[in-house]
């Protein structure tokens, strides 16, 4: 295959052409491939570990056990983590002053709503399983839009009728975690924002790619050549078996196990810039998608203007890609466990159901002398331990084993920061005090929430605001209106208007916005938080007669039931438009000589109206 620095030569016809597309990529590739062989395999080997799959041949008399220690702090690790953001939505829009508040209310509001939409919890554990497990976590954004056959009922004033057809179920921002397995980054470049390209695998199936290549999202033509392959003409698996198939790739299992009517192609695509003599539209960053490593089908100008994938790791490193992973530090430690459990367990085997020794011209039938409560065994001459014992091991060492088990645990304790009796809820050490109990859990706590501060600088803040920027470019105001109903029109604290998010696009919106800010859960107060400081205002304003006067109470307790849970603040505060009225009057009558009136004042607190 030719090097990157073969993918300029002449273009004869169309076909050189797509030929240089498919060089850069499959190149590309294979150096990355290559370059990362060693982390490839070591990451299969630390799955199995975490799962804890068997390695190697088993024999029936020998235990083969695993100890859930790695498996636990993880899980323990991630569910801490998703504690730590489950105070409030998983992202906030912090206002560059406040004249920005409502734009960022409603910024919030977006976001929130389209994360929900792309199923953000279950795509977050999945990304910070992925981070402890391998130490590097991916996810790729994009604009998603899904189009099913629905069938329903309706009235449109002429009765009750029936409608079916193909309708669009998604249409909107999303991301996916990716399988770090199947990813390729550029070779000794330590973050994505630097690297100058990226690939990524995937396996698509013929029929999806002649259905994209009719829709014109693929080339119709390398649609053709894939469909004309060996590949797709039944011997699909075999080409996977004994020419894709990489160890140091990570090959998904389901690539291989399917049915006779399935026919996985395997899909490289590149993101990244490619030689001038390359470009398109006279663009030369681009998206770039070969089926088999031999047929183009995309080659188009990136939509993104860089890399759609976001980064993430519990424990960065400051010069490679891949970061430790906290199975890494305890690997072998974990290794030695299992080892050392299995062994105590075979021990207490052979102390439970001891082997035996008989003298063969005594007994004859030592089957049917067997160990229960009660058993009389009638034996013939002297009964002695020359007869008939058993061999009971000395079991000295098994208390050194237990021992060094609980040194293992320990140590695994310190590499992963998850202390299982702080984090995890088991039983801690004997005669401890309450106030050593809370050191040692701030301790962790510290470190698992600098772990999650990273997360969210580095994945949620990031893709929120990759979603707002997909936003600015594809999101319509009607299809904005239906995503969040009136925060669109109306901002939810003050309920005052607010300005069309969908204004027109000129220059100066391609700088950069300070109106607001993404903002992760940890650095935002949290709801409880919050809720305690308004109740400390409360009484604060109560004790003084202008706080009282100044303060709109109306507003205040719409912001204090909402953060106190209440599903609707407006079935408990009376909204209609003659009680504003009557508000606002006996706000006016109650203003202190020289004090400007102020609108939709609730009556002070101790008065009545």
């Amino acid at each position: 295959m030719a090097g990157r620095g073969e993918v300029e030569r002449a273009v004869g016809s169309q076909t050189d052409r797509d030929q240089q597309y498919v060089n850069l990529v499959v190149s590309s590739f294979e150096q990355s491939r290559d370059y990362y062989a060693q982390w490839f395999k070591d990451a299969d080997y630390r799955y199995r570990l975490y799962r804890g799959f068997r390695q190697g041949r088993t024999i029936p008399f020998r235990n083969n056990i695993t100890i859930p220690l790695a498996f636990s702090m993880i899980q323990s690790g991630i569910a801490r983590k998703l504690e730590f953001a489950a105070g409030g939505p998983p992202i906030e829009f912090q206002a560059g002053g406040p004249e920005d508040q409502m734009i960022a209310r409603k910024q919030t509001s977006i976001i929130n709503t389209q994360f929900e939409d792309a199923g953000f919890l279950d795509k977050e554990t999945r990304t910070l399983a992925s981070g402890e497990i391998y130490g590097i976590a991916l996810s790729r954004y994009f604009w998603d839009v899904a189009k099913e056959l629905v069938q329903y009922r309706a009235d449109l004033g002429t009765g009750i009728q029936e409608f079916s057809g193909e309708d669009v179920t998604f249409d909107g921002p999303n991301y996916e975690p990716m399988n770090v397995r199947n990813c390729f980054p550029q070779p000794g470049v330590p973050r994505i924002a630097q690297m100058r390209w990226f690939v990524d695998r995937y396996f698509l199936d013929l029929e999806d790619i002649n259905r994209l290549a009719e829709a014109n999202f693929f080339l119709k033509r390398g649609a053709r050549m894939v469909a004309d392959s060996p590949v797709a003409r039944g011997a699909h698996k075999d080409a996977i078996l004994t020419t894709h198939l990489d160890p140091a790739s990570g090959l998904p299992e389901d690539a291989i196990r399917t049915t006779a009517y399935e026919k996985p192609i395997e899909i490289l695509r590149f993101f990244g810039r490619a030689p001038r003599s390359m470009a398109q539209e006279g663009q030369v960053n681009l998206v770039v998608e070969v089926a088999a490593r031999m047929h183009l089908l995309r080659a188009r100008p990136n939509p993104y203007g860089r890399i759609p994938i976001l980064e993430d790791g519990p424990m960065p490193d400051p010069d490679h890609f891949h970061r430790p992973s906290k199975l890494e530090v305890i690997e072998k430690i974990a290794v030695a466990s299992n080892a050392l459990a299995s062994q105590k367990m075979d021990a207490v085997n052979l102390t439970v159901d001891p082997q035996y020794v008989y003298n063969a011209r005594v007994t004859t039938r030592p089957a049917r002398l067997w160990s229960r409560p009660g058993a009389v065994h009638r034996w013939e001459g002297p009964v002695d331990d020359a007869n008939f014992r058993p061999l009971v091991p000395d079991l000295r060492g098994l208390v050194n084993a237990y021992q060094e088990l609980e040194q293992h645990a320990q140590w695994m304790e310190q590499g992963t920061g998850v202390i299982r009796d702080a984090i995890q809820g088991f039983s801690g050490p004997d005669r401890e005090t309450a106030r050593g109990y809370l050191g040692r859990q701030a301790s962790a706590n510290i470190r698992l929430t600098m772990e999650m501060r990273i997360h969210e600088h580095l994945h949620t803040e990031p893709l929120a605001n990759a979603f707002l920027s997909l936003n600015r470019r594809f999101l319509e105001f009607p299809q904005q209106l239906r995503m969040i109903g009136a925060s669109a029109i109306v901002d939810p604290i003050t309920l005052q208007p607010i300005p069309s998010y969908d204004a027109e696009f000129g220059p100066n919106d391609l700088l950069p916005d300070y109106a607001a800010r993404a903002t992760g859960t940890l650095r935002m107060l949290g709801r409880q938080t919050q809720l305690q400081n308004m109740l400390l205002i409360q009484q604060a304003a109560q004790s003084n007669p202008i706080g009282l006067q100044l303060t709109n109470w109306f507003f205040f307790f719409r912001q204090l039931y909402t953060l106190a849970g209440i599903p609707n603040p407006d079935e408990l505060l009376n909204t209609s438009p003659l009680l504003q009225q009557l508000m606002a009057q006996q706000g006016q009558a109650q203003q202190p000589p020289g004090q400007p009136a102020q609108e939709n004042a609730l009556p002070v607190l101790g008065e009545t109206a």
